[in-house]
């Protein structure tokens, strides 16, 4: 026999051995911190959402656009409890009130009311949208008082 092939054999041996053992580790390590990690790496509650958030909302209805931004405050019950000088369009703006509600699976609803300088009194309503897994930013899509539909992201601040 030769010992060229009968090392080459052992060789092979040795390196599906190596990817046996290493395939095993790496399903090992993925039952261990599968569907029980994704489980808790997603559990929300309205006490994710208190601090202070500065909110973006970009929307179109024909060929008009319009934007708001602002920085609101909410607390552990999702409640909004002030907010600081923002801007609805090219007119001054105050968020208000309203509020947010967060299920388990963070998705997201509610309301942010403000009051505008030139426009009056407005609202932003949530149609659907999502807290990211750090807990850092909010997104959902939107309508407001003038049936605009809105782009809306929330990141938190602090």
């Amino acid at each position: 026999m030769n010992p060229y092939r009968e090392l080459n054999i052992l060789s092979i041996k040795g390196i599906l051995m190596r990817r046996t053992v290493f395939i095993v580790l790496v399903s090992a390590v993925l039952i261990a911190a599968g569907p029980a990690s994704l489980a808790r790496a997603a559990e929300f509650s309205s006490q994710d959402l208190e601090g202070k958030w500065s909110l973006h909302a970009f929307g179109v209805y024909d060929v008009k656009g319009v934007y708001y931004f602002g920085n609101l405050d909410l607390s552990q019950d999702g409640l909004i409890t002030g907010g600081d000088a923002g801007a609805y369009g090219w007119s001054q703006a105050q968020i208000t009130g309203g509020g947010l509600c967060l299920g388990a699976d963070g998705e997201i609803g509610g309301v942010v009311e403000g009051l505008s300088t030139d426009r009056g009194a407005f609202w932003i309503a949530v149609k659907k949208g999502w807290m990211d897994l750090a807990k850092n930013q909010i997104t959902f899509i939107a309508s407001d008082d003038q049936e605009y539909q809105l782009l809306v992201t929330l990141v938190r601040v602090r």
